[in-house]
């Protein structure tokens, strides 16, 4: 009767094994590359998101500051001048 017991405790060994390796394979293939294209997608929409308000503050308020440490960067619209080419004769 053990030699019984022992051989369904070592399939039972087996089966638990081969059960946590195919968590471990789908976390791996499935899972993980899931969350990691869900903040991707999060962080470009983020950075859009601040670009956007960035620009709209420069358009209303004519220009915007950010702040960097005891730095800041002044951003402000730029407006090229119209040049006007004169042909030479």
């Amino acid at each position: 009767m053990e030699i019984k017991n022992r051989g369904h405790l070592i399939v039972g060994i087996l089966v638990a094994v081969i059960v946590v390796l195919l968590i471990i394979v789908l976390y791996g293939f499935v899972v993980k590359p899931k969350i990691n294209g869900f903040v991707l997608n999060k962080q470009i929409e983020a950075q859009e998101m601040v670009f956007t308000g960035i620009i709209n503050q420069i358009n209303t308020q004519g220009g915007a500051e950010i702040p960097y440490g005891n730095q800041s960067i002044i951003l402000v619209p730029y407006v090229p001048q119209q040049t006007s080419f004169q042909e030479v004769e």
